[in-house]
């Protein structure tokens, strides 16, 4: 029942996580490859309900090459969720240019927030960026938000993964600020608009319907 969920949610977003003081911000739902399953339709259901109690904003991982976000879109209207809070993770792992200005069209937020990229046949950072840049062009830049999805408990792993991830991202949490900025602003992107990317647009999605 997705309202069982919902409640669940709920409680830790009002009252606090696990019997803390300290209170959710922000819900968080996956679906990947293959498009939304069963399981993860109901968690979909139950996280729109909370998110329309409580305005509180969403944030979904999806598999954009299989364009995850559609039904994940589709899911969210069903429950009459107010597509300004929830953002589309993973965005940029695919370069449909298609896909991603119809999911702008729902009203949902973009997270371009893989960097640098290029697993599994996905879009390598420049492509990515210019990707971005095609977007902010299209009038589209105050609905974008930058990150990495870089994996924070890389400390865990065998020292051969760690020297491995260090050759793949030398620049860990500021590959960004490093390399994507600077090739922004080469391929002529405003300061402006990298504001509203990095600062402008996180803050306003945050806030939800607060």
């Amino acid at each position: 029942d997705p309202k069982k969920i919902a409640d669940l949610y709920v409680r830790e977003i009002e009252e606090g996580i696990e019997e803390t003081d300290i209170k959710a911000s922000i819900i968080k739902v996956a679906s990947d490859k293959g498009g939304v399953k069963p399981e993860e339709q109901l968690v979909l259901r139950a996280a729109a309900r909370a998110s329309n109690r409580t305005g509180i904003p969403i944030m979904t991982h999806t598999w954009a090459p299989d364009r995850v976000g559609k039904e994940q879109v589709r899911v969210f209207k069903e429950e009459n969720l107010d597509m300004s809070l929830v953002c589309i993770g993973h965005s940029n792992d695919t370069a449909d240019m298609n896909y991603l200005t119809w999911l702008l069209e729902q009203g949902v937020w973009l997270g371009m927030d893989r960097h640098p990229g290029g697993s599994l046949g996905t879009p390598l950072w420049k492509e990515r960026t210019k990707i971005v840049k095609s977007l902010v062009e299209l009038g589209w830049g105050n609905r974008i938000m930058l990150a990495h999805d870089w994996d924070s408990s890389i400390g865990l792993h065998s020292p051969e993964f760690r020297a491995a991830r260090e050759t793949y991202n030398p620049d860990k949490y500021l590959f960004i600020t490093r390399n994507v900025l600077p090739y922004l602003k080469k391929l002529g992107t405003t300061d402006n608009d990298i504001k509203n990317l990095t600062f402008n647009n996180p803050q306003k999605y945050l806030e939800g319907t607060r």
